[in-house]
């Protein structure tokens, strides 16, 4: 059964610091501050988040194609164009924000996004991209055969093998 406290105390006049009191506390700690600046370089940067701006290059998800954001509609839509994606509004749930961004004005029409995309050579930067790499990898073992699945099966086992046996005779040797 919980334990009932009939008794409630009201902190002592010491505890609460005076006003001054505070302003000397609060005064020492910026100065604190300061010193531990003026100490090293500091060195402020952007965070590192993938902002919704004009220019950012997005993945639509459904699509798999890369497109620009040329306009943000509201809070949950923005209009993208691309070479490859028709000029077209679409839901920030739907597309994935990379890091690669294009400079272009807000508004920017199809010719001029499809110039500083070619300019940019957007399409070689994602193909160079870890992240394309991994998808193009997802991609290709998803279109694997019984056939395929099988010859990668049997080729990861006779690299297993062959690191067994060169570890077996390392240990043999020590």
């Amino acid at each position: 059964m919980p334990q009932v406290v009939s008794e409630i105390r009201a902190p002592s006049l010491k505890t609460f610091p005076t006003r001054t009191h505070a302003f000397q506390d609060f005064a020492t700690e910026v100065d604190n501050i300061t010193k531990i600046l003026k100490m090293g370089d500091a060195e402020i940067t952007a965070s590192a988040w993938r902002l919704v701006e004009v220019g950012r290059v997005v993945l639509v998800s459904s699509e798999a194609k890369l497109a620009a954001i040329v306009e943000i509609i509201d809070h949950k839509r923005v209009l993208i164009d691309s070479p490859s994606v028709s000029r077209q509004a679409i839901s920030l749930a739907n597309v994935i924000l990379t890091p690669i961004v294009l400079t272009i004005p807000r508004s920017a029409r199809s010719g001029v996004v499809h110039a500083a995309w070619e300019k940019g050579s957007i399409d070689s930067k994602w193909a160079e991209s870890s992240w394309a790499k991994k998808r193009a990898q997802r991609e290709r073992r998803r279109a694997l055969t019984d056939f395929e699945r099988f010859k990668v099966m049997r080729l990861k086992k006779q690299a297993r093998f062959a690191v067994r046996t060169s570890l077996a005779k390392v240990k043999a040797a020590n």
